[in-house]
């Protein structure tokens, strides 16, 4: 599906999207107006857990410290310290029942970066309401108490939010997407340099207090200081008014709604079988694309980097390949380490050291200057023939994004020799070695 229209704001001068909850602001919206707190007895008896599971659309998964993933039903209580992952969407519930959690994919794809899955870490705190680390993704926070404020810890990379939901029904989304910068990987002392990662804070409904350490921002719902941006490159938040809500806060629309649903059966099959892998490799071979494309999204998100790889090398189904670029930009994106730990798989995985370091090169992109050189498109054509599926599908990819030649020139990266060398001719025929292809037409925000 094509993305819809964002809106542009402003952050220290620069054009950038800001990250819209789409879809997902539909369905956390839609429980904002859905059940009340829960009652005292649901909360009660739960142990050491922080958190109960009200419901699950799709599948939600828990792994703890040396264990397994294991799904979690709508009422089970939650424990503090496992990494949660939504495929779509799961709603928590805080052990007092002031606050609600929403894990939301941004299904609508409406949103500028690809938010494939979202990903949180409770906290036991007995000075909060709800603690959290915000590991990917977009989720909603709703105050759920009858009357006063609801205060929620966010950890982020090297940073801790205190947000104040200062009144009943206050909603915010939030949304963070972790990139590498474009061009070559920058290595310090043997190890890749970590990415850089952004926080957007939306607030729908209601007014809130952001505190941010040294700094605090009251936000509301627009008309107001609706819009927080964060990075940690300038670890300085800036707050942006609004006079609306952005145009992608919207009902889905009928094909929306159908792949949705999809989504949430295909994804539910995780949860009603034990053996995730059995599951992964079917939706993998499916003849369906939207499982294959929920195989891989799942796959990187429980860090099943072998399918994952192989996905990007299938043979078959040229979508599969596609979307799996997207899987692993996002998943090197999301700290340190993950770019050696993308190093180690594909060697396990019998690619050499050359082969492994230029699929991660293609991965990290082109800066601006590299994408005005004609090194970069040489390279990149040339690729078109190498031994390798993976790095000629890497090749395409690039190609298709860059240049409107890449949507005039057949090309299909698993296609027989003889066929691949056309294409790689018509190139040749319309970019001569040493130089520039056309021009995009229009700019875009990039994957």
């Amino acid at each position: 599906m094509t993305r819809a229209p964002g809106i542009e704001l402003l952050w220290r001068g620069f054009a950038v999207r800001l990250a819209l909850p789409g879809l997902s602001a539909v369905l956390l919206l839609a429980g904002a107006v859905g059940a009340g707190p829960p009652q005292a007895k649901a909360a009660a008896g739960q142990g050491s857990a922080v958190a109960r599971s009200e419901s699950v659309e799709g599948v939600l998964l828990q792994r703890g410290a040396g264990k397994a993933w294991q799904p979690v039903k709508a009422g089970e209580a939650l424990a503090p310290e496992a990494l949660l992952v939504a495929l779509p969407k799961a709603e928590i519930v805080s052990k007092n029942g002031a606050v609600k959690l929403v894990m939301l994919a941004d299904v609508g794809q409406r949103t500028p970066l690809p938010v494939l899955e979202p990903a949180v870490t409770l906290h036991a705190n007995d000075a909060a309401d709800l603690d959290f680390t915000f590991d990917r993704g977009l989720i909603g926070l709703k105050n759920l108490k009858k009357a006063g404020a609801a205060k929620v810890r966010i950890r982020l990379p090297g940073e801790t939010w205190e947000l104040t939901l200062q009144e009943p029904e206050t909603t915010a989304v939030l949304e963070i997407y972790g990139r590498h910068p474009p061009g070559a990987p920058q290595v310090l002392k043997g190890k890749v340099e970590p990415p850089a990662s952004e926080v957007y804070l939306l607030m729908l409904k209601g007014q809130g207090f952001l505190d941010v350490g040294p700094k605090g921002f009251r936000i509301t719902a627009p008309p107001g200081p609706a819009a927080v941006h964060w990075d940690t490159v300038t670890r300085e938040p800036e707050v942006r008014r609004l006079e609306k809500l952005p145009e992608g806060v919207r009902p889905l629309d009928d094909k929306e709604s159908k792949v949705y649903q999809a989504i949430c059966h295909c994804a539910s099959a995780l949860e009603q079988e034990k053996d995730l892998g059995a599951v992964l490799d079917r939706l993998l071979k499916s003849d369906a694309k939207v499982d294959r494309l929920l195989g891989v999204t799942a796959a990187g998100a429980l860090d099943d980097l072998p399918r994952v790889l192989n996905a990007l090398a299938d043979p078959k189904h040229a979508d599969l390949r596609d979307h799996t670029v997207l899987v692993l930009r996002s998943w090197i994106g999301r700290g340190p380490g993950q770019v050696e730990k993308l190093h180690d798989a594909l060697r396990a995985a019998k690619y050499s050291e050359v082969q492994a370091r230029t699929i991660i090169r293609l991965l990290f992109g082109f800066s601006g200057e590299e994408r005005r050189d004609p090194t970069t498109y040489d390279l990149l054509i040339n690729y078109l023939k190498h031994s390798k599926l993976p790095v000629r599908e890497l090749a395409r990819w690039h190609l298709f994004r860059l240049t409107p030649l890449g949507h005039e020139i057949p090309y299909d990266a698993a296609a027989p020799a003889a066929e691949r060398q056309r294409a790689y001719d018509a190139w040749r025929a319309r970019v001569p070695e040493g130089k520039l292809p056309p021009a995009p037409r229009a700019k875009t925000a990039p994957k």
